[in-house]
């Protein structure tokens, strides 16, 4: 089990106890919570993949998908910076 807190967010923790992550995964994970609570709103798809090492927005879009499918993160259709973390 993983906790993240950050004082920017007032110490709310964030517990993986859903199905397990890859290691990229975790990464592109910490990437966009850390994004979030140093700019108060969500990185692009761009800004993710120069973020964690990636040459293409693709891969990081891939990565993010996959948050979603295992219910790490949702995204609002059509809207930019929409990435939430649950």
């Amino acid at each position: 089990m993983s906790v993240r807190t950050c004082p920017a967010c007032e110490g709310r923790g964030f517990v993986t106890e859903r199905q397990p992550l890859t290691d990229r995964e975790m990464t592109v994970l910490r990437f966009i919570l850390t994004f979030r609570c140093a700019n108060g709103f969500s990185p692009t798809y761009g800004e993710i993949a120069r973020g964690v090492g990636h040459t293409s927005q693709s891969a990081a879009f891939h990565h993010v998908y996959r948050l979603k499918a295992k219910g790490y993160v949702t995204i609002r259709p059509r809207a930019k910076r929409s990435i939430e973390v649950l």
